[in-house]
């Protein structure tokens, strides 16, 4: 969802209707997500990362290098299926990129107590994060 959103907003969207389950299998409805769900999801992150939980599944204590990888996974799978179908604008692709770099920064300053809301940023300052956690 965080990527989804991400990508929405860097596009000049405040809200988006996401279904990331195309491609899968079974009947998915769509969602319609804007900041104040994104804000929970950084949070509630966060709140992992700061009482370094285990993830139910594999008993791994949550670091962001786990959650570097799975907001990795997560965007590799999107572009992935962007690619699979008629959507795959290289600025698309770019978007995605930059959302998935945006929020690393996000979560690491959450977890630093640092609670700016994503509002409070322009597009020019949150891409500026994405370029230089791309370095």
């Amino acid at each position: 969802m965080l990527l989804e959103y991400l990508e929405g907003w860097l596009d000049g969207r405040g809200a988006k209707g996401i279904n990331s389950m195309v491609g899968r299998p079974g009947s998915h409805a769509t969602l319609m997500e804007d900041l104040a769900t994104a804000r929970i999801s950084v949070a509630q992150v966060a709140q992992r990362l700061i009482h370094c939980a285990k993830c139910a599944d594999s008993n791994e204590i949550h670091t962001l290098g786990l959650v570097n990888a799975l907001l990795k996974s997560e965007c590799d799978d999107i572009i992935h299926r962007l690619r699979q179908s008629s959507l795959q604008a290289p600025q698309v692709v770019e978007r995605y990129r930059q959302a998935r770099w945006i929020a690393q920064q996000w979560i690491r300053r959450y977890t630093k107590l640092d609670f700016t809301s994503l509002g409070q940023y322009n597009r020019d300052e949150l891409r500026s994060w994405a370029v230089r956690s791309a370095l």
